[in-house]
């Protein structure tokens, strides 16, 4: 695309009297150039000043001074047109064209078997440079790569079945041709082709030494148009030139920055040289060198923005010569990493479209084998292994093989099954989870609410209990008022059933043990009992009322199975105040072998029994009288 935009502002820089490139090129104030020597040739012929051109008239001979900027760009043309190829090195009718050239083809010096592409010479260097590469087969530029592919599978014809006597790609070798007599084309060359050795290699060399001269020719004159567009710079803004000027001393300027420049200064003098002008001159736009800044700034748009170039961690295109392109694709087939200009040919080449193209791959080393450095295309399902199709001819007769593509669709389903069963197995087990989570918040709710129940009733009893004792303490109080002792006595006389007798019996507690377990709770019970309700002032125990209970603590024993040795420690347990068994859990001292209520209505052990004594005395009084 350079080097035909280069060729374009050639033509532009024609004299239009001599027509050949401007020479010693000068500027007149209409705004055209021409050689000085044909200039002046023609103003003397005609003895009238008038532009060549245009026709425009002058009625003083303008003072014609070479252009500097002209004169540089036609040097720089001068020497790309005698440094430029000659024209055998284009591709003629009867040459192989270059797959990978851009614009105006150059004719082919070599054709890979393995890409399969033809390339110039330019385009040929990365085979002898990237690694891999460098294993392709190359052969003379030939125009029938069609018929050295597969009809079929449109890859490269690299192996000779001797069964059926033809030429076969390697797919064919896993498809069509299993337990046939195979052997590479180069072992089959060798036994027939003798004879074509030497015609092949002078062949070679003629096509590579007369390929070579054209291979930098598309950089160097990259190279020399950049450097020309440099020159198109205004030395007052420093920038491109726009709607340029040129004035008598030969230099060349923006319009408008020369405008500004003149009526700032107050003086008529050039910029650059600081020559002085008697008179201002008329600025009129120079035609040429307005288009060919047109032209560069055209190609400085359409040339690839700063970011298409390699980055650090980008791939790089393999073809590209100089400064390298971000590469967009990879090739499995050739193996080789493309830019975008040079990823052209595989859409467009029918050698190159059956090509496996992959987004850009820096790791292509790992898709070749080892051994043949050609991309692995077979799976073995015997060795369980990525091979290529060399590797199927050579180490792996026999075996059972399938391309990847049908490996990896059934790879793929069994991964699809297996992700499909964990998916199941995982959906079963969070409905076990839901399911078992809904049971066991049931159950909570269930036993909280029965607890709850019980907790309900308990408290309902223990209100009941708490008024039943206000009740009692009411009575004790105001029978401990009166004054009357018959009332007193008669009352104090009375048994404890009938003072409280629906207190003492009261049902277990939810957190007391039931009546079929042992008399003592277990030591690590995590909360502790509530103790019995206390009972009131004490009141003399007659013998009936002890053989009573101690025919419960017998009866309580036999039920526990304990032997009868072991019951008479049980009537030691009975509390002597309020007949309770299993006391010493409840709160209760032993005092004198005997065990009592630690309190008996707000008194100690002492204080109930020095009331027991006094009773006694008076009743003995009352007896003695």
């Amino acid at each position: 695309m350079a080097e035909a935009q280069l060729f374009g502002l050639q033509d532009e820089f024609t004299c239009s009297v001599c027509l050949d490139t401007v020479t010693d090129p000068v500027s007149i104030p209409c705004g055209h150039n021409f050689c000085l020597k044909c200039l002046t040739n023609y103003w003397d012929q005609k003895r009238v000043c008038s532009c060549p051109q245009c026709r425009h008239p002058f009625t003083t001979r303008p003072e014609l001074k070479r252009n500097t900027l002209l004169n540089e760009v036609d040097k720089k043309l001068k020497k790309m047109t005698l440094s430029s190829p000659s024209s055998q090195n284009y591709a003629g009718p009867g040459d192989v064209e270059c797959d990978f050239c851009t614009g105006k083809k150059f004719r082919a010096v070599k054709s890979c078997l393995t890409c399969p592409a033809s390339y110039c010479q330019t385009h040929l260097q990365p085979h002898y440079e990237v690694a891999a590469l460098k294993h392709h087969k190359l052969v003379d530029p030939d125009r029938n790569m069609k018929k050295k592919l597969c009809e079929k599978h449109q890859k490269s014809l690299e192996i000779f079945c001797k069964t059926d006597d033809s030429c076969i790609c390697m797919m064919c070798v896993v498809t069509g041709h299993k337990n046939h007599e195979m052997v590479e084309l180069e072992t089959e060359r060798k036994e027939k082709e003798v004879v074509l050795i030497y015609c092949g290699v002078q062949a070679a060399c003629d096509a590579l030494y007369g390929g070579r001269k054209g291979g930098k020719l598309l950089t160097m004159a990259e190279a020399q148009l950049f450097v020309s567009q440099d020159k198109f710079t205004c030395s007052v803004c420093l920038d491109t030139l726009t709607d340029p000027v040129t004035i008598p001393c030969g230099h060349n300027f923006c319009l408008k920055c020369l405008t500004d420049c003149w009526e700032k200064s107050q003086e008529s003098s050039c910029p650059q040289c600081r020559e002085n002008f008697t008179k201002r001159p008329a600025l009129r736009r120079n035609n040429l060198l307005n288009e060919v800044i047109k032209k560069l700034k055209k190609m400085t748009l359409s040339s690839p923005p700063p970011q298409n170039y390699a980055g650090p961690g980008d791939v790089e295109c393999d073809f590209c010569t100089g400064k390298k392109f971000r590469a967009v694709k990879s090739c499995l087939t050739c193996p080789a990493s493309y830019c975008q200009t040079h990823l052209q040919p595989h859409y467009e080449g029918d050698a190159l479209k059956h090509h496996k193209l992959v987004d850009s791959d820096r790791n292509l080393k790992m898709k070749l084998c080892e051994k043949h450095q050609k991309s692995l295309e077979i799976f073995c399902k015997t060795d369980d292994s990525c091979i290529c199709m060399m590797c199927v001819v050579t180490g792996h007769n026999g075996h059972k093989m399938v391309e990847l593509e049908t490996e990896r669709e059934e790879k793929q389903m069994s991964v699809v099954r297996e992700v499909e069963e964990n998916e199941k197995n995982i959906t079963a087990l969070i409905r076990c989870i839901n399911e078992a989570h809904k049971k066991l918040t049931e159950r909570i709710r269930e036993e909280e609410k029965r607890e709850m129940e019980k907790a309900e009733g308990v408290m309902e009893r223990l209100e009941k209990e708490i008024e039943e004792l206000k009740r009692r303490e009411a009575e004790l109080k105001e029978l401990s008022e009166t004054k009357d002792h018959l009332h007193f006595l008669q009352q104090r006389c009375r048994g404890p059933v009938d003072v409280a007798p629906a207190i003492i019996a009261h049902p277990p507690m939810p957190h007391e043990a039931p009546a079929t377990q042992p008399l003592s709770p277990p030591a690590d019970t995590a909360s502790p009992p509530l103790p019995p309700p206390q009972a009131g002032p004490s009141v003399p125990r007659t013998t009936a009322w002890w053989r009573k209970k101690k025919q419960e603590a017998d009866e309580l024993a036999r039920q526990q199975g304990i032997p009868p040795k072991q019951r008479k420690k049980i009537e030691t347990y009975i509390c002597k105040c309020c007949g309770q068994s299993n006391t010493k859990e409840f709160g209760h001292s032993q005092f004198g072998g005997e065990f009592f209520c630690s309190t008996s209505a707000g008194k100690t052990v002492q204080e109930w029994l020095e009331e027991k004594r006094r009773e006694k005395q008076n009743r003995a009084g009352e007896d003695g009288h």
